[in-house]
C-alpha cells in the first residue's frame, strides 16, 4: 500500500541515484520525475485514437526494429 507523504521524495532519490550510477543529476532527475506521471492512457485503444496512429503487435514491433537496425549494420544472429 502506498504511503502518502504530502510531499515527492524524487529529489533526494535522484541525488542518491545519480551518485550510485555515476549518472549526472541533469539527465537522472527528469527522467526520475517522469515516472511520477501516467505515459499512456489505460483505456485499451485509447492511445491510438488520441494520437492518430494504429500501434503495432509485439512481434511486428520487434521484426520492423530488427529490419532497420538491419539496414544500418549487420547483425551477428538473428
Amino acid at each position: 500500500m502506498p504511503l502518502a507523504l504530502g510531499r515527492s521524495l524524487t529529489p533526494p532519490a535522484s541525488v542518491l541515484v545519480s551518485a550510485i550510477t555515476r549518472q549526472p543529476l541533469e539527465l537522472v532527475r527528469p527522467l526520475m520525475e517522469s515516472l511520477e506521471h501516467e505515459l499512456l492512457p489505460r483505456k485499451p485503444g485509447e492511445a491510438a485514437r488520441m494520437y492518430g496512429i494504429r500501434p503495432l503487435g509485439f512481434e511486428r514491433a520487434v521484426e520492423r526494429a530488427l529490419a532497420r537496425w538491419e539496414a544500418a549494420e549487420e547483425l551477428g544472429a538473428r
